[in-house]
């Protein structure tokens, strides 16, 4: 049986902006977001984190966080891989190609399933690494020798395998059938499931998962912003033995700073996860709740949380270019820039 979904009794946020939004304005909105901004966010999410893995890659994979941020990179490189042959999709229906419609909206269907394991990768790949940055504050020298770099990667290789193994289960479930119009002479092929009750077993963990791995995201965030301001306030302080320690330990105020640059670099990261991703926690609460959103307010309200789950992919390379030296200086040497 299909989930129910619940009527909230308040007026609907809708009912009071569509004197002020017409549908006209909502379709242009849309069709913008879609057929504009997301396929060139699309491009530069691609070239940037292909980008980012060449650089990654040149770095000493020894260390659990670069280790870290090339897994993510490969994640979100798949991300928008997949993203963009989605655009390519919708595009091609939308200029000349309506006799098709269902075909490509199976189409459609099928980029969303492999759009699954990217994304799933990237959620798991942000938590480990903002749980390993807070525990290398609480306790940093066992961190350091039992998160290893090598462990790290298997933990997210075998939680990310748990995750997209429900996935594979559900898409067994899905069929194809070839439907032959002849007075149209076209072939269209339909995907579907008519198994409700395992789609929303799926579902129900994926969310669970999600929003467990979004809490601990946002706590381990708000936990790194303490501990950057405490260290820099002690840093900042007019301790003449700390001053005098600064002055005779330049390895340890360069191993500081370093750190320092990691954290701040986590802590952005995780920021700019959390803010993409509220779009798509009230597009879930949009779809479970009924307030009353027409079909093209729901079209609009999607096309901007999948506009920010691509911004999501998108930023991430300035944060390592403006708060990594080592990652400056080879993407500086790659294109020939001397510093």
């Amino acid at each position: 049986m299909r989930p129910m979904r619940l009527r909230s009794a308040n007026i609907s946020s809708a009912d009071t902006l569509r004197p002020y939004v017409g549908d006209a304005v909502m379709n242009s909105m849309t069709h913008f977001l879609t057929d504009i901004l997301q396929p060139v966010l699309t491009l530069w999410a691609l070239f940037s984190n292909i980008v980012n893995i060449i650089v990654f890659g040149k770095m000493d994979m020894r260390d659990g966080l670069t280790v870290t941020f090339l897994v993510l990179s490969v994640s979100d490189g798949l991300m928008a891989m997949v993203l963009l042959m989605k655009s390519c999709i919708l595009m091609f229906d939308n200029f000349g190609y309506q006799g098709n419609t269902i075909t490509y909206n199976s189409l459609v269907k099928v980029c969303l399933l492999a759009l699954s394991f990217p994304l799933n990768l990237s959620l798991i790949t942000t938590t480990v690494l903002a749980v390993v940055r807070c525990c290398c504050i609480a306790m940093p020298f066992k961190v350091r020798k039992i998160f290893t770099a090598p462990r790290q990667l298997i933990a997210i290789s075998i939680v990310s395998s748990m995750v997209f193994s429900g996935y594979i289960y559900s898409a067994t479930f899905w069929e194809l059938k070839w439907i032959v119009q002849l007075k149209r002479n076209a072939t269209f092929i339909i995907l579907f499931n008519n198994d409700y009750d395992t789609l929303g077993i799926v579902d129900t963990v994926r969310s669970i998962i999600f929003y467990l791995c979004l809490a601990v995201i946002c706590v381990s965030a708000l936990i790194l912003i303490v501990a950057l301001n405490r260290s820099s306030m002690l840093r900042g302080g007019n301790n003449p033995a700390a001053s005098l320690n600064r002055v005779s330990g330049n390895t340890r105020a360069t191993t500081a700073r370093r750190e320092s640059q990691a954290v701040k670099s986590v802590i952005l990261v995780l920021i700019i996860f959390i803010v993409c991703n509220f779009p798509v926690v009230f597009l879930s609460k949009v779809r479970l709740f009924d307030y009353g959103f027409s079909k093209g307010e729901l079209l609009l309200i999607s096309a901007i949380s999948g506009t920010f789950l691509v911004l999501n992919i998108d930023l991430n390379i300035f944060v390592y270019y403006f708060n990594s030296s080592r990652y400056r200086s080879i993407a500086n040497s790659m294109i020939g820039c001397q510093n």
